[in-house]
């Protein structure tokens, strides 16, 4: 199976942090070594000689400390930019089409026999969701109709959970895949009391529902 490495390397996030401490240090250290000097010089001890040669000691010291932060500055950022080049891979399905868009959260991905197909975030199992809208329902007749529904020779079909919705959300719809309405709300197949449960896809937000209320239904099933 062929696959589509999305690596991040937490070793060099973790040495771009250590470098910006660095840089908090010493420059603590230039502001330690600016107060001695203005004490050092208001002092009035000094001739105007040894004013002179005080003056280039501190004057070597600021210029080590814009080194040593400037050096930790440069590193920092190659740490930040090389940081994909570690860890962290996840697999594509094979059967692919035209249309892939990948996340954190996830991939989704448009396939040949005409669904979505969205890794689950823990890389366990993968969620296949129907490519268009079913007819606009309430909660009962939407559960009624899922399970009435043999796309693809398959049966298993169901509402999604309130997690799997804000996933298909936040994983597709925001990348502008999947051809869902954002100003609707998509059921799922939870329930508060007697109140079903979806997501508005205008925003992401849940949406508590009258259970005689029509809303947008999208069935899934886990492989």
């Amino acid at each position: 199976m062929d696959t589509n490495n999305v690596k991040i390397d937490s070793s060099k996030i973790k040495d771009a942090g250590s470098n910006l401490k660095k840089i908090a240090l010493v420059m603590l250290i230039a502001v330690i070594i600016s107060v001695i000097q203005v004490i050092h010089i208001s002092s009035g001890n000094l001739s105007s000689k040894n004013l002179v040669s005080v003056t280039y000691v501190y004057m070597f010291l600021h210029v080590i400390c814009l080194l040593i932060v400037l050096i930790n500055l440069f590193d920092a950022g190659n740490n930040l930019i090389n940081c994909e080049d570690g860890l962290g891979e996840i697999p594509i399905n094979e059967n692919i089409s035209s249309e892939i868009k990948s996340s954190k959260t996830g991939i989704s991905e448009f396939t040949d026999d005409g669904f979505i197909t969205l890794n689950y975030i823990d890389g366990i199992g993968k969620l296949l969701c129907t490519k268009n809208d079913l007819i606009e329902s309430n909660w009962d007749e939407a559960n009624k109709l899922v399970q009435e529904i043999r796309e693809g020779g398959f049966t298993d079909w169901r509402l999604p959970t309130i997690e799997e919705l804000k996933l298909i959300y936040s994983s597709i719809h925001r990348k502008n895949f999947g051809g869902f309405k954002k100003d609707m709300t998509y059921l799922s197949n939870k329930l508060d009391g007697n109140n079903p449960v979806g997501i508005y896809f205008g925003s992401g937000g849940e949406n508590y529902l009258n259970k005689n209320s029509k809303a947008s239904i999208r069935a899934v099933r886990t492989i």
